[in-house]
C-alpha cells in the first residue's frame, strides 16, 4: 500500500518551533534550528531526510475502535543508501528504551483534549549537523486520564546503520535524548509546545 500511495504522498510543511521552550539547558545547547514537520493521514514525504539526497515517507494509518482508546500507527521508510535507485522502500527502525527497536510507533490522543502520546517530526541540528528528529512526548496519569503529571519527552535522531550488518534496518532514529518534565501536564500536546516551543497540531 504504501508504494501504491507514494503518487499522492505530501510534500512535507516545515513550521518553526517557538523560541519560548522548557527543556533542559543542556537539550537546549544540543538541539538547535528545530522546525516541525507537518504529517498528516496516509503518505508524508520529507525531502533529503539524512542530507545525502534520500528522501523519506511517513506513512500514518487510524486504529478505530470506536471509542475514545483508537491510536495512530506511524511507519517511516527510506531507500538504503548503497543501492538507493535499486532497492525497495524499507521500514526505518526505532530505537526502544533498552537499545533493541521497533518497525512502529504509535500515538495515543484520547479525546485529543488530554493526549496521552503524541508523535511529531522535526528537522534541525544536533551538535550541529543537520537532521531529521522523531519525537515523543508520553503521560502516564492515574486515573482520570485529564489529571496532569509529568511527561516523557523522548528525541530520536535519524542515521544511516548499513554498516552494522546483520540484526538492524539499514535506517534508524536513535535514541538521543530522554528526560521527565519537572512541569506536570494535562494533554501531551502541552508539554511538547511549552518544553520544546512545537506548535500545536492544526485540529488543536
Amino acid at each position: 500500500m504504501i508504494l501504491k500511495l507514494l503518487s499522492v504522498a505530501a510534500v512535507a510543511i516545515v513550521v518553526t518551533a517557538s523560541a519560548s521552550a522548557q527543556a533542559p539547558a543542556e537539550l537546549h545547547k544540543r538541539l538547535t534550528d528545530v522546525k516541525q514537520i507537518e504529517t498528516g493521514a496516509g503518505l508524508t514525504r520529507i525531502k533529503n531526510a539524512e542530507r545525502d539526497g534520500r528522501d523519506a515517507q511517513v506513512f500514518y494509518a487510524w486504529r478505530n475502535d470506536v471509542s475514545a482508546w483508537g491510536f495512530g500507527v506511524y511507519i517511516v521508510t527510506m531507500p538504503t543508501k548503497i543501492t538507493p535507485n535499486k532497492t525497495s522502500w524499507n521500514i526505518v527502525g526505532i530505537e526502544t528504551d533498552n537499545h533493541d527497536f521497533d518497525v512502529e510507533i504509535t500515538d495515543q490522543p484520547h479525546t485529543r483534549d488530554d493526549d496521552l502520546k503524541v508523535v511529531r517530526f522535526a528537522s534541525g541540528k544536533l551538535d550541529g549537523k543537520a537532521d531529521t528528529f522523531l519525537i515523543t512526548a508520553t503521560r502516564d496519569p492515574d486515573e482520570p486520564v485529564e489529571d496532569a503529571t509529568s511527561t516523557a519527552i523522548r528525541i530520536y535522531a535519524l542515521g544511516n546503520h548499513e554498516d552494522e550488518g546483520f540484526g538492524t534496518t539499514p535506517d534508524r532514529f536513535d535514541l538521543v535524548f530522554k528526560y521527565t518534565t519537572a512541569k506536570k501536564y494535562s494533554d501531551a500536546d502541552d508539554a511538547l509546545r511549552e518544553e520544546l516551543g512545537l506548535p500545536l497540531p492544526k485540529d488543536d
